[in-house]
């Protein structure tokens, strides 16, 4: 089975997100995400959120 990037958004409260990185595996994302986690609340944003699902899959708004 091949496995889906992990797309890293940061978001705000009202729902506005911005694509900030893309990462091959698990292991590399979880220890990046303290450090997103610091840039996002540095940047005014108040969450990361993450996708696995290819850009195929996603359905448009």
């Amino acid at each position: 089975m091949k496995r889906l990037p992990i797309h890293v958004f940061f978001e705000t409260d009202n729902w506005y997100s911005e694509a900030v990185a893309r990462f091959a595996n698990d292991e590399v994302y979880l220890a990046c995400l303290p450090a997103l986690e610091k840039l996002a609340a540095e940047n005014g944003f108040a969450f990361v959120s993450e996708s696995d699902r290819s850009e195929e899959e996603a359905t448009p708004c």
